[in-house]
C-alpha cells in the first residue's frame, strides 16, 4: 500500500492577462480548484493504483474533495474532518512569464499530531510507500518518519517548510526537491534526492549522481500541481523500474500544465504526444 501523509487545500488560481504589473489591479482569471500537495501526490497515485491519504479536511466545503478523491482510488478512512475552522488554502498568481507569487495558509494541517496519525502509521509494514509532506509539524513528521515501516519518501514542498525538518532528512530513503531546496540538503542528503530543475530530473544516490533525464517543456496554461503529479506517477510506476517510470511521470507532468486542474486525469496524460517532449535520458 502506498500512503501519503500530507496536506489538502482549496487552490485559488490567479491568472493575470499578460504580465503583472505590480502596484495596481491587473485585469484576471481567478478559479478555485482542489489542491494541497499531499492531495496532489495522491490524486495522481490514484491514476495508477490505490492508495490512502492521511490529511486533514477543515469542515463540510471540502466534501466534494473527498468524494473526488474516493473515487479516484484515493482512500480518506485515516483523514481527519474538523470543525474549528481553521483554513487550509493556497493561492497562486501568475502571469505570461509564469509564477508571480505564492501564498499558503495551512494552519488546519499543521494541527495534525503524531496522534491523529498512530493508527495508519502503526498499520505499515516493510513493503509499503510512506510519502510525507512538509506542511505537516515537525513533530508529526518525526514521528512518522521514525514509526512507520516501509520505503519513506519526503516531499521538500517549499524551502521554508523543508528548513524546519532537515534533521530529518537522512532518515528518509527519497527526498524529492527542486534546485532552491536542494541548496538547502546538499550536504545533508538523503539515501537518494530526486531533484527536478524544470527542464529535468537529476537523481543522486549517497551523494552521487546516478540517473538525469533532460526534456522539451510546454508553454504551461497551469504551473500549479507539476512536480506533486510528477511525484506521484513515479512512485505509482517504481514497479517498471526508474527509468519508466520517470518517463510516465515527466509525461504525467507535462500533461499537467497544460490543464486548469493540479492532477491531469489518466484520459489527459494520454494526449500528450511523447516525441514532442523529446525525453533523453543518461545512466551515470
Amino acid at each position: 500500500m502506498i500512503y501519503v501523509f500530507g496536506g489538502v487545500n482549496i487552490d485559488l488560481l490567479v491568472k493575470i492577462n499578460g504580465n503583472a504589473r505590480m502596484h495596481e489591479s491587473n485585469p484576471s482569471k481567478i478559479t478555485f480548484k482542489d489542491g494541497g500537495v499531499g492531495r496532489n501526490v495522491a490524486r495522481a497515485i490514484g491514476n495508477f493504483k490505490p492508495c490512502e491519504l492521511v490529511s486533514a479536511f477543515p469542515n463540510h466545503l471540502y466534501q466534494n474533495i473527498i468524494k473526488d478523491l474516493n473515487s479516484n482510488n484515493v482512500s480518506t478512512k485515516y483523514s481527519k474532518i474538523m470543525s474549528s475552522g481553521k483554513s487550509s488554502m493556497y493561492i497562486d498568481v501568475v502571469d505570461d512569464n509564469g509564477v508571480v507569487i505564492g501564498a499558503s495558509d495551512m494552519k488546519a494541517i499543521e494541527e495534525i499530531s503524531p496522534k491523529d496519525v498512530s493508527l495508519p502509521v502503526s498499520l505499515t509494514n516493510g513493503s509499503d510507500i510512506i510519502i510525507v509532506d512538509t506542511n505537516l509539524s515537525y513533530d508529526t513528521v518525526e514521528y512518522i518518519v521514525k514509526e512507520s515501516k516501509g520505503y519513506k519518501i519526503l516531499d521538500a514542498v517549499s524551502s521554508k517548510k523543508l528548513e524546519k525538518v532537515l534533521d530529518l532528512v537522512p532518515l528518509f530513503d527519497l527526498v524529492k526537491v527542486n534546485k532552491f531546496e536542494y541548496e538547502f540538503i546538499k550536504d545533508n542528503p538523503s539515501k537518494k534526492v530526486l531533484l527536478t530543475t524544470g527542464d529535468g530530473i537529476k537523481v543522486t544516490q549517497e551523494g552521487k549522481e546516478v540517473l538525469s533525464f533532460t526534456h522539451k517543456t510546454l508553454k504551461p496554461v497551469n504551473p500549479n500541481g507539476c512536480g506533486d503529479t510528477l511525484l506521484g506517477t513515479y512512485v505509482a510506476n517504481l514497479d517498471k523500474g526508474d527509468i519508466e517510470a520517470f518517463k510516465i511521470a515527466i509525461i504525467a507532468s507535462a500533461a499537467s500544465s497544460q490543464i486548469d486542474d493540479a492532477t491531469p486525469t489518466l484520459e489527459e496524460i494520454n494526449k500528450i504526444n511523447e516525441s514532442e517532449l523529446e525525453i533523453v535520458w543518461k545512466e551515470l
